[in-house]
């Protein structure tokens, strides 16, 4: 068991940008906003996936839809908390604790700002692993397990109760609702036991996205940084993360708005190199002189070597100079059905994946 305080804030924020693969989300406000709340509650919980009771009970929480909106809307937590109230009444039985259903961005912070409000405590994992668009690429769905209930809040305090069995099915309704509204929504889902919560969540993601945020805050250089990242995710369920490409951002290309690219010119050791970045809310696919450098379900990062802060897409622009960072996910988002559920082909790219330990084999072995 660990406690969350207000010196967990800033690195979660940083740290969740990085396991975002330039998507997730971000926003201040949520800092603000659980800053509020351990100021006046000191600290949450955070809960061992190996210490949590068998018998007790979990369900994530967080937000949905356009996050480029998000700062649009006055939330304040209570969304989570009616959804959550709605699963309970359903379930007839008391949430014991909540967790992440998307270990990224807006995603980590929100579930933390809920159970503060209510007094819960929050477990060290989640269902994804990073930051992914749909609510499918779980490892519930890779394990079969539902999620519904699926407890939807729109911006209108409209309550709708969902629940389709395939998840697919799932997902587009939940866009339908969304898209007739404001494009923002809250939600509750995934009610698990513990027993469950041990089998399939990734573990210690809230811990290693502080740990990682912390290599940004504590350091002055690149280089140092970059140090502190490989120590991070080396000693996690990940894989040690990589230095991909530094250069400067040429240009930034979009066709027919689904894949966007960004093309990056080298710099330093890189200098006669060229990095393209292929992404669809997330960082997707990457190459390096058009051989590919790095595939989701690996995480694609990219930091702003001026600044020395990590950034998502909606940071990008031409003439940044950036360096890129891989992160190898954790083995159970890499089995033959995850791939078939969160790998380059659920995203309409037709080549078969290649780890950052088979593209790198001499950096990892």
């Amino acid at each position: 068991m660990k406690i969350i305080d207000r010196k967990w804030i800033n690195p979660l924020l940083l740290g969740s940008i990085v396991l975002g693969s330039g998507g997730g989300g971000k926003t201040n406000n949520l800092a603000f906003l659980l800053d509020d709340i351990l100021t006046k509650y000191n600290s949450i919980t955070l809960l061992d996936i190996n210490d949590i009771k068998d018998d007790s009970n979990f369900c994530s929480t967080g937000m949905i839809g356009s996050v480029q909106m998000i700062d649009d809307f006055c939330f304040t937590g209570e969304e989570g908390i009616d959804t959550i109230k709605e699963l309970e009444i359903i379930k007839g039985k008391e949430v014991n604790g909540i967790y992440p259903f998307e270990g990224a961005g807006v995603n980590t912070l929100y579930p933390i700002v809920v159970a503060g409000l209510m007094g819960l405590p929050v477990v060290d994992g989640d269902a994804m692993g990073r930051a992914f668009p749909e609510i499918q690429m779980t490892v519930f769905q890779i394990n079969e397990e539902e999620i519904t209930p699926f407890i939807l809040k729109d911006t209108r305090n409209g309550i709708h109760i969902l629940k389709e069995e395939d998840t697919f099915m799932h997902e587009l309704e939940i866009r339908r609702i969304l898209n007739e509204l404001d494009n923002i929504g809250y939600f509750s889902c995934s009610f698990k036991n513990g027993k469950k919560l041990k089998e399939y969540l990734i573990p210690s993601t809230i811990s290693l996205t502080r740990d990682i945020g912390e290599a940004f805050i504590k350091n002055t250089s690149y280089e140092t940084i970059l140090e502190d990242l490989i120590f991070a995710t080396k000693n996690s369920c990940y894989g040690s993360a990589i230095e991909l490409f530094k250069g400067r951002v040429s240009s930034i290309d979009s066709n027919d708005g689904m894949w966007q690219t960004i093309n990056i010119k080298g710099i330093n050791n890189y200098e006669k190199k060229n990095y393209k970045i292929m992404s669809k809310n997330e960082y997707l696919i990457t190459f390096v002189d058009d051989k590919i450098s790095c595939m989701v379900p690996d995480i694609i990062t990219t930091i702003d070597l001026k600044t020395l802060d990590p950034i998502t897409i909606e940071n990008i622009c031409k003439d940044l100079e950036v360096a890129i960072i891989g992160i190898p996910a954790p083995l159970n988002l890499k089995t033959d059905k995850a791939l078939s559920i969160i790998g380059p082909a659920s995203f309409g790219y037709k080549s078969t994946y290649k780890s950052l330990e088979e593209i790198y084999y001499n950096y990892y072995f």
